[in-house]
């Protein structure tokens, strides 16, 4: 189910979303996949926030840990192209481990949460 068809059930195509959240996990996570998709195709315009929960899972290779921190950077690259701004981010919420030392840490997961506004918030797209 994507957000596209659970607002197109719930008659929400063209309402603001105050409120929203991603819990991205995993090496080519369908999550940020979603995410990715909504952005470039305009779909966030009408989010007036978003978290978005980026975790690293314990035990993946230092490969696969390199290329999420590639993927996490693109994204938040494409954020804040699209007009959203961080105004709060909680460096690993799990276990007290830091983003920026996952490399060292590998067998622990680690989480970076990330909120942000809409500065550019506006019409929903109808094409729903």
């Amino acid at each position: 189910m994507t957000l596209e068809s659970i607002r197109r059930k719930l008659n929400h195509s063209i309402k603001i979303l105050d409120h929203v959240t991603f819990d991205v996990d995993g090496v080519g996570s369908s999550v940020e996949d979603s995410l990715v998709y909504m952005l470039e195709t305009g779909q966030t315009t009408c989010i007036r926030q978003l978290t978005v929960k980026f975790r690293l899972q314990a035990g993946i290779t230092r490969s696969n840990i390199v290329k999420r921190i590639q993927m996490f950077r693109n994204t938040l690259i494409t954020l804040y192209t699209v007009g959203f701004r961080s105004f709060a981010v909680e460096d690993n919420i799990e276990n007290g481990i830091k983003f920026s030392q996952a490399l060292a840490f590998s067998r622990k997961t680690i989480t970076l949460k990330v909120n942000y506004v809409n500065m550019r918030l506006g019409l929903c797209k109808t094409a729903l």
